[in-house]
């Protein structure tokens, strides 16, 4: 009759970023391995937790699963020495500890999808403006520097528009600062749904926003911004209730302009027609 093998004992170990189960039988020894999946990029506390919790929900499983083969190898050995009703209750002990260690696992799994789904928020944070959900200045400055990269390369234009709310100042000294939080959400969702979703739309502070327009000429790009303009005319709110004046200014990459910071003196200098106009219209 051959030889059962046993299981003598079964060592967990951790060497160069993978997990190592070490199985020794009366008839030799196996070793499995387990390498969790390696992200791109720098790795940081949150991004290792959920390969630690599911490395050990695995263990917990690979644990439960070597005890009960070793039951399995061992059964005429536990039936001989302590009787069949002996080897019915070792039987109900592994399976409850399989059991425990398969539920340990779907928690582990059940963390790793909180804990990405809570990191996906927090990177929604931080490049979000919290006022308004637009992009805040941080990331459309890392946005733009990818997209001068790109134009560079491959000599494709984008055009940047920067906006500026002309009656917002004296909307938040006169009504106060929740009148003007209110003004600015609302012209945030009417930018939205006045430009194309393949538009990237920021605050770049205060009452500035700026838009970037990716593969756009400076035709397209004044195109898109009479149709944003047409809406602003259509647009009340209850603050500004004749609608408001916005100040434009736009510019496209030709591969030496600067051109957000053109875009930025175009604004400033549409701002300031619009004053002359208005005092030679009060005069």
């Amino acid at each position: 009759m051959p030889k059962k093998s046993s299981i003598t004992f079964l060592r967990v170990l951790w060497i160069r970023g993978r997990f190592l189960f070490w199985l020794k039988t009366s008839g030799g020894s196996a070793i499995l391995h387990v390498s969790p999946e390696r992200r791109r990029g720098v790795s940081t506390p949150a991004s290792r937790i959920p390969v630690a919790v599911l490395a050990i929900g695995l263990a917990l499983a690979a644990s439960g699963a070597a005890v009960i083969v070793r039951a399995v190898v061992t059964t005429n050995k536990i039936a001989e020495e302590a009787g069949r009703a002996a080897y019915l209750v070792r039987v109900i002990e592994l399976s409850v500890l399989f059991s425990a260690s398969l539920v340990l696992a779907g928690v582990a799994w059940w963390l790793v999808a909180r804990l990405a789904e809570s990191r996906r928020q927090l990177e929604q944070l931080a490049i979000r403006d919290s006022l308004t959900g637009l992009y805040n200045r941080r990331y459309f400055r890392e946005t733009y520097a990818r997209e001068v990269d790109r134009a560079q390369r491959t000599g494709t234009p984008f055009s940047i528009a920067m906006l500026d709310v002309d009656e917002f100042k004296q909307i938040n000294d006169t009504l106060g600062h929740l009148a003007g939080d209110a003004l600015l959400t609302s012209f945030a969702d009417l930018l939205r749904s006045s430009l194309r979703s393949l538009d990237m739309i920021a605050r770049y502070g205060g009452d500035e926003f700026v838009i970037l327009m990716p593969s756009t000429t400076a035709v397209n790009a004044r195109g898109a911004l009479a149709r944003f303009q047409r809406h602003l005319g259509e647009w009340r709110h209850e603050y500004a209730g004749r609608g408001l004046r916005v100040s434009i200014g736009v510019s496209t990459w030709d591969g030496a302009t600067e051109i957000l910071e053109a875009a930025d003196r175009e604004m400033y200098m549409d701002k300031q027609r619009r004053e002359i106009t208005g005092s030679q219209a009060a005069g």
